[in-house]
């Protein structure tokens, strides 16, 4: 599929739900409510200019540069994270009402429910609610989504790995999703932090950038300072391909990465050694057939010795890692659901949303990720850089 019918075919999806979404705010804010004629037009342009910039955003983000971009769109991503959670605190409160209109009709008493007035009442009280509440959740989770991201420190027990490497540590770092709003001076604090803690390996796991080479190549600039003795790896997510893989490759490259597209090397440390694999994302086939994840490609020429430590963007790659006897897999994309409880939709396409987990003997390691995507909002859960120590059994 074309990058150009792959978005088309996406902001048509986009649009049908946010008419959809914007509509309904219309019905239960507006008309529900009994604003006055001049109020209601009022809500009525402002819920269309609201739904007109969320479709900008993701045109604008790919044609302006950070310096704008970190300005005039951060209303809309306010306002696309803000929507959501207006959306789930209005129908909450609708199913609240509809299970205490059930109940009253069931005890006879369902023509309370019928009067104008009370009618009016209830739709005005939960409009209020759910507006307070909005607003008190986004105020929250811009300030969680602004802050530094902590050090996450992840301790894994591996029983084939040689006791010469315990000890060694693997800074991962994933969904920075740099470009239109966070951007080199966020980077920089990173890298300077990273280096502090002086990793064994360092590695990517996709979603480093949204936008260009043109745009963004720039500001990624501090990445060359990154330095870990046994090399810096990086394997690519859906947005690296959104944002044409083909430029970005070389690009990736001349930072000082190497690419662990489809294939793996060994690393030796005190003559003691592991293997480390990675794979393309899934979202990769979209584009080009070549670009599908192969972890039989990626495995075919590994070394016997050692632990395989696997790089996927998507931890959705967990059932074919655990048959081939990957030891860990290091994942991210799920930001831990950036925006609770959008977390539980992330379990419809995602084994889990973060941490680390067990299937059999293959462990999984689910980074929150170093960035945010779109809104500059968590809640629930923070950006992290992860330092992933490993300690031997034997």
């Amino acid at each position: 599929m074309s990058r150009t019918l792959f978005f088309a075919i996406f902001l048509a999806v986009v649009l049908g739900v946010l008419s959809g979404t914007h509509y309904y705010f219309y019905l239960r804010l507006v008309k529900d409510t009994g604003l006055s004629p001049t109020w209601t037009r009022v809500a009525k342009w402002t819920l269309v200019a609201l739904s007109a910039s969320l479709v900008l955003t993701f045109i604008l983000s790919r044609l302006l540069s950070h310096a704008v971009t970190s300005i005039v769109l951060f209303l809309p991503y306010v306002w696309m994270g803000s929507m959501f959670y207006l959306l789930v605190l209005l129908a909450g409160a609708d199913l609240v009402k509809l299970v205490a209109w059930a109940a009253a009709r069931a005890s006879g008493h369902a023509a309370w429910f019928d009067l104008e007035g009370h009618r009016l009442w209830l739709s005005r009280l939960s409009a209020l609610v759910a507006l307070g509440g909005t607003f008190i959740i986004a105020v929250v989770a811009i300030v969680t989504a602004m802050r530094a991201p902590v050090i996450h420190k992840v301790e894994v027990a591996l029983d084939v790995l040689d006791p010469a490497l315990d000890g060694l540590t693997i800074v991962q770092l994933s969904d920075l999703h740099l470009g239109p709003t966070l951007g080199r001076k966020y980077l920089d604090d990173i890298v300077e932090r990273v280096n502090k803690l002086h990793p064994d390996i360092i590695v990517l796991t996709g979603d480093l950038v949204d936008g260009s080479v043109k745009q963004r190549f720039s500001m990624l600039e501090p990445l060359t300072h990154l330095s870990a003795p046994l090399g810096k790896f990086f394997v690519t997510g859906n947005h690296e391909f959104y944002s044409d893989w083909m430029q970005w490759q070389p690009a990736i490259e001349k930072l000082g990465f190497r690419l662990m597209d489809n294939r793996c090397l060994e690393l030796e440390k005190a003559g003691a050694r592991l293997v480390l694999a990675g794979v393309y994302d899934f979202d990769g086939a979209r584009f080009d057939s070549g670009w599908a994840p192969d972890l039989g490609k990626a495995l075919s020429n590994c070394p016997g010795e050692g632990p395989i430590i696997l790089l996927s963007h998507q931890a959705r790659i967990i059932k074919q890692a655990a048959e081939r006897g990957v030891q860990l897999v290091l994942s991210g994309h799920n930001h831990g659901g950036q925006i609770w409880p959008w977390s539980y939709l992330v379990l419809l396409q995602q084994p889990v949303i973060t941490g680390l987990h067990r299937f059999g003997d293959t462990q999984l390691y689910v980074t929150q990720g170093t960035g945010f995507w779109g809104p500059p909002m968590r809640f629930g859960t923070r950006s992290e850089i992860a330092l992933i120590s490993l300690h031997s059994q034997r």
